[in-house]
């Protein structure tokens, strides 16, 4: 499979993206079925100490 990968024959889907705050809104997309790829839930991290 990884041959496919870094060949290109095969790449991965990405439908959204929503930021660790849109959650609720990210698992409903989910669950609505319309979703035609990955959904990636984003989360920023700070270096403030």
């Amino acid at each position: 499979m990884m041959d496919f990968f870094e060949t290109g024959k095969v790449a991965p889907v990405l439908d959204r993206r929503y930021p660790l705050s849109q959650v609720e809104d990210a698992v409903r997309y989910f669950a609505d079925g319309q979703h035609k790829g990955k959904i990636i839930i984003h989360v920023e991290h700070s270096n403030n100490t």
